[in-house]
């Protein structure tokens, strides 16, 4: 009832904001914008045509919008500016495998680590996945995430009671790649997907193909992929693509219930064995938790 409320206030809101201004552009910040099926509704129920919500849609990113604005002021230009939501540390593959070895890790090494991460989530291994900078802001796009397989209807009751310790009806998200999104999803035109803060009917023919991140509603807060952007993920959604003729994986953040997402090798060693996370890829090196490879 309370999202019906907030629904019918927001989308009166943005109506008139249309007459005010008669721009079909929207930026929307603030902690308004981290309700992800409002924000689905907004291009169908109104005038605008295009929006924006950035990767940090809460407090965090004013920090962001008030630098942006300082710039914007002095210039008095209207410009365009894609910053990366991967803004936080990273960490060398020197820097993981000194880790590993002082901490006595067992890990294996290969080129191929993608095709063999595809393999196992195929398989229905859960992975927790650690590359390069970290996000900024509440959502794992890919970089702190825990992937698995989308398709086993299973996988959202698993992570939700063994991996992440939280509640069962927790919704998960889909990693897709950006080429394909528009033959699984029902995008409406909507565009710059990137950033898991829209929620979008999943096509009929795809309901059953990817149940464990298709909500009640048949509906999915979908998180586009660009080689470009992150070449990484899209290349092992394309190896999964491979083995299933899926390019989707579902993807969550890289933590347990009550603790924030991994930043350094430590967290994401001790996330990894504090839950039943079953297999670790960092930086590439794959590490195997009770399984015989």
């Amino acid at each position: 009832s309370v999202q019906v409320v907030f629904e019918k206030i927001l989308i009166q809101l943005l109506r008139n904001l249309y007459k005010i201004t008669k721009k079909n552009k929207l930026v929307i910040n603030g902690g308004t914008a981290m309700n992800c099926l409002a924000n689905g509704k907004i291009v169908s129920q109104t005038d605008f045509q295009d929006i924006y919500v950035s990767f940090a849609p809460g407090d965090l990113g004013s920090s962001i919008g008030s630098v942006l604005f300082n710039i914007a002021s002095r210039s008095k230009k209207v410009f365009r500016c894609d910053i990366s939501p991967y803004l936080g540390p990273s960490f060398t593959k020197n820097e993981v495998k000194n880790y590993l070895r002082s901490n006595k890790i067992k890990f294996s090494e290969s080129k191929n680590y993608h095709k063999i991460v595809a393999r196992l989530i195929s398989q229905g291994y859960v992975v927790g996945w650690f590359f390069d900078r970290m996000e900024f802001g509440e959502r794992a796009l890919g970089n702190r995430s825990i992937l698995a397989d989308p398709r086993k209807p299973e996988t959202l009751e698993k992570i939700n009671k063994t991996v992440k310790f939280r509640e069962s009806f927790r919704p998960l998200a889909p990693a897709v790649k950006e080429e394909c999104a528009e033959s699984i999803f029902i995008l409406e035109n909507q565009k710059n997907l990137y950033f898991m803060d829209r929620t979008v009917k999943v096509k009929k023919n795809w309901l059953k193909k990817i149940p464990s991140v298709t909500h009640k509603d048949q509906s999915s807060r979908i998180q586009m992929v660009s080689k470009k952007t992150n070449k990484n993920l899209w290349t092992l959604l394309d190896e999964f693509e491979l083995l299933t003729d899926t390019p989707v994986l579902v993807n969550t953040s890289f933590n347990i219930n009550g603790e924030p997402i991994v930043c350094t090798p430590k967290d994401a060693i001790n996330t990894f064995f504090n839950s039943s996370l079953e297999v670790l890829c960092i930086e590439g090196f794959l590490i195997y938790k009770n399984l015989n490879f």
